[in-house]
């Protein structure tokens, strides 16, 4: 009988699999959708009040923008005369609203400096005397980027109209004009990422004569124009700029964008069409601006060299991003009929088999092989020291200190708090405030250290790597679950990351109603931004909270169990909750040394994708006794 199983299951197989084969055989086109359908973000910012030097154009700049955009179908988040709270905040909605899209456009007018490499977009309330201020008081662009490219959305465009002949670097050591050059390279959205700027690096741009500056004008004006690809946008939009403004500006874009992109399609009504990269694809070129290199895109062939057929083939509209086998002539679909009648009967045969084969009273446990329990992708991972969030034992020892590692850890003893944004002025995803009940564990008394990740794991991720005793960071979820594994491995204990929940009940020092991780004082407890240096530091400088516990606020993100969902808090449970439901990111608490003291919060939610480490991302350990 079981071989009779085993027969009909590599008939079904060799079916399917030769079903696939068939269709992959065809070439691609791309399924139509209408544009509602889409997922197009924006958030556009004009900021013009500045009280050293105010601009007269960029409000109108936003506004035009956000108009321009919303014709072609971008759901539009415009902001106006921001200050940098309201500008980080935004940054950090636009983000969360952009997950999982198909393209995001960041478009700010407005100030922006360049300082020591780095780009910087200045908020009105900015007081800024030197270049240290900038730092601090500024937006980092590469913030920017960082947020957009966690949101794993299909395209990412960063558009800055930010290069103003301004006053703020006039007391500057190393004073430029305008802003530097940035890598899209380094961008993981699927489909790459465009950096736009009104002007070449090192240089200005025109404010523009009349209501609108130069750039936006002309950029405003090609996109709307139906069948160009988005690098003829923005080459269009750079010879009208330099024919304006007499050679004074030209605009300057860096791209890692492979694909064809077009905002607006032949026909008004079509969307965003993005043709996918084919395997066969020719040699890569440089593609150069008027002034200087962006990177690597497909060489496309001459429409004019090719012949009639093919260019009526390469002109014919296709649309969104999802590929689909092109129509098959008739044989061939008669062909795949028979493949699929064939399947669906060797699949009734292994039904029927099975059901008189097997007892249906019996419940079979299949055992998994080992590699089924590494995590692939972002399929979640079932934790089993996660089985046991609910047991409570008897613990009586307050500290425990693991021999290999001797990374130590401190008694939590359970209890119920009220977990959300009880102070008031946090993001949605904050609320609602809710009563959760959290059994003991021991909590890592600091974050992991580089020295304790490297007797595991034999290498140091880490961008600052300067001390054993520095928090290990650049480590991605999946990375920090790996670390786990092979420590739970040699050792045979049954260490994991902490539930979001468990790790706000430990910030507040038990469950307390504590702003920041063991009071109100943002800098006895905390490295952030305004503190920190801009760099991480060693663990346990900083005072700890109630529980001993240090730098649960600042420092280094730290990654939890959690799957990230705006909306997770009304999905709790009330005891040991955990959310592991439908999302792509997961959930990283206490903010770091890069962000403002609003951010390090204990009850300030972040969201990164679990194949992603930075520099300021690390982890601490929870031990399940």
């Amino acid at each position: 009988m079981k071989s009779s199983i085993y027969i009909s299951l590599m008939l079904f197989l060799v079916l399917f699999v030769t079903g696939l084969s068939s269709a992959k055989d065809r070439s691609l086109v791309v399924k139509d959708e209408p544009r509602n359908s889409q997922k197009r973000i924006a958030l556009v910012v004009g900021n013009a009040s500045y009280k050293k030097a105010p601009l007269k154009n960029p409000l109108h700049d936003a506004r035009k923008m956000s108009d321009t955009l919303s014709k072609l179908g971008f759901d539009v988040i415009t902001k106006e005369n921001t200050n940098q709270k309201e500008l980080e905040r935004a940054i950090k909605d636009f983000a969360l609203k952009l997950s999982n899209g198909n393209i995001g456009i960041f478009f700010f007018a407005g100030h922006g400096v360049e300082v020591e490499g780095r780009n910087y977009i200045i908020p009105i309330d900015a007081e800024i005397e030197d270049e240290n201020d900038v730092k601090y008081k500024a937006v980092d662009v590469q913030m920017v980027l960082e947020k957009m490219e966690s949101s794993r959305n299909q395209v990412n465009i960063v558009i800055l109209d930010a290069c103003r002949n301004n006053p703020f670097t006039r007391g500057f050591r190393s004073a430029t004009r305008g802003l530097a050059s940035m890598d899209a390279g380094k961008g993981i959205a699927a489909g790459g990422t465009i950096i736009a700027y009104a002007t070449s690096a090192g240089s200005t741009a025109s404010d523009g004569k009349g209501k609108n500056g130069v750039f936006t004008e002309e950029f405003s004006e090609n996109v709307l124009t139906p069948g160009l690809k988005i690098e003829e946008v923005f080459k269009k939009t750079a010879r009208g700029v330099r024919e304006k403004t007499a050679g004074a500006q030209v605009p300057f874009l860096s791209t890692s964008v492979f694909d064809d992109i077009y905002l607006a399609s032949d026909k008004t009504s079509e969307p965003v069409e993005v043709l996918p990269v084919k395997a066969e694809t020719l040699p890569t070129q440089d593609v150069k601006t008027e002034n200087d290199t962006v990177s690597q895109v497909e060489q496309k062939p001459d429409n004019e060299t090719q012949p009639p057929e093919a260019k009526r083939q390469q002109d014919k509209p296709t649309t969104s991003f999802t590929g689909v086998p092109s129509e098959p002539d008739k044989d061939n679909h008669k062909f795949r009929k028979i493949l699929l009648l064939l399947s669906a009967l060797a699949l009734l045969i292994l039904i029927i088999v099975f059901r008189r084969s097997v007892n249906p009273f019996k419940r079979v446990k299949h055992p998994q092989s080992e590699n089924s329990e590494a995590l692939l992708g972002h399929n979640q991972e079932k934790d089993e020291s996660l089985d046991n969030l609910n047991t409570e034992e008897a613990v009586t020892d307050s500290t425990y200190t693991d021999t290999l590692t001797q990374m130590e850890f401190v008694l939590v003893k359970g209890g119920c708090y009220m977990m959300g944004d009880t102070f008031g002025g946090g993001g949605k995803d904050e609320k609602p405030v809710h009563e959760v009940c959290v059994g003991s564990f021991y909590m890592g008394k600091y974050v992991v250290t580089q020295e304790q990740w490297t007797k595991i794991m034999s290498s140091n991720p880490s961008k600052c790597a300067i001390s054993d005793n520095y928090p290990v960071e650049r480590v991605s979820w999946n990375y920090a679950k790996e670390f786990i594994r092979k420590l739970n491995n040699k050792t045979g204990s049954k260490y994991r990351l902490p539930t979001e929940a468990e790790w706000e009940y430990a910030c507040r020092s038990g469950g307390k109603d504590e702003m920041y991780s063991g009071g109100s004082d943002v800098d006895k407890y905390a490295w952030y931004d305004e503190n920190s240096g801009d760099k991480t530091h060693p663990a346990g400088q900083k005072q700890p909270n109630g529980l001993g516990l240090f730098d649960m606020s600042g420092n280094v993100w730290e990654w939890v169990e959690d799957v990230y969902a705006e909306d997770s808090y009304t999905k709790h449970s009330k005891n040991n909750p955990i959310y592991t439901g439908a999302g792509i990111n997961r959930v990283v608490r206490g903010g770091s040394w890069l962000d403002t003291q609003q951010n390090v919060r204990c009850s300030y939610r972040g969201s990164i994708a679990p194949d992603r480490g930075h520099s300021n991302i690390g982890f601490r350990l929870v031990f399940t006794m």
